[in-house]
């Protein structure tokens, strides 16, 4: 890439690839240079960033693509050439409503991308089961092609799931955590493993202490005396009993 991010030639794609197999987050050249915007690599950022979650990666992402050639919302308001007829009017208006209508991401329209957006709400809303569930559907198996070119998504997912568990629990039921990390039972204790101070005792998961989970009351004393407190009260006093 030159100094302003201008893709020069295949190869260069080629590593752009290669850098979202270790990176969570790359950034989105195509804005300065929507010439050059591949599709593929769109998509592969897009599910990249989906595995910041709860930070903003992803939607940092879609803001990057309004200059690039995706399906986007037309503007609301409609214009009409000087010579349209009323009737001529109307069906802009009629069409550009249908238009503003259909499931979009923000401005874009592109079904893939619809569909990244509704997975990173599902994350950013820690609804984990409905995330796992709808990833699984049969209307997201293009969304799953790309992932398989993703380095270790579902994993990825599953940490972020872990943290939102971690942040909010001290101890999680190992069927409710399976859930939330779409693993199975005989599967959890494996993965549970690799995160140092989770502790599994039966039916239950100890989550370890952390400053979101343990909260602790805080009593602050401050020491006042009363010639401190005089011109205060001085200041509070009527003026009958100023005089």
């Amino acid at each position: 890439m030159d100094k302003g991010g201008k893709m020069r030639g295949g190869i260069h794609q080629h590593v752009f690839h290669g850098l979202l197999t270790d990176l969570f987050y790359c950034y989105f050249r195509f804005q300065f240079n929507p010439q050059d915007f591949e599709y593929s690599v769109a998509i592969s950022v897009l599910l990249k960033a989906l595995t910041a979650a709860p930070f903003p990666d992803f939607n940092l992402c879609l803001s990057l693509l309004g200059e690039s050639p995706v399906s986007t919302l037309p503007s609301s308001t409609p214009s009409f050439p000087e010579e349209a007829t009323e009737e001529q009017k109307e069906e802009i208006r009629r069409s550009t409503k249908e238009a503003t209508s259909v499931p979009a991401a923000g401005n874009l329209t592109d079904p893939l991308i619809v569909k990244l957006s509704n997975l990173s709400s599902y994350l950013l809303s820690a609804r984990f089961r409905l995330f796992w569930k709808t990833f699984a559907s049969a209307d997201y198996s293009d969304v799953r092609e790309f992932a398989k070119g993703a380095h270790g998504f579902e994993d990825a997912i599953r940490q972020v799931a872990l943290e939102s568990v971690k942040g909010a629990f001290r101890t999680i039921s190992s069927t409710r955590l399976a859930e939330y990390l779409n693993l199975s039972k005989q599967e959890l204790p494996n993965f549970i493993s690799q995160y140092p101070g989770w502790t599994i005792e039966g039916e239950q998961i100890s989550v370890p202490a952390n400053p979101d989970n343990d909260v602790k009351a805080t009593v602050i004393r401050e020491d006042v005396q009363v010639d401190q407190l005089s011109k205060l009260l001085s200041q509070s006093q009527t003026p009958v009993l100023r005089v």
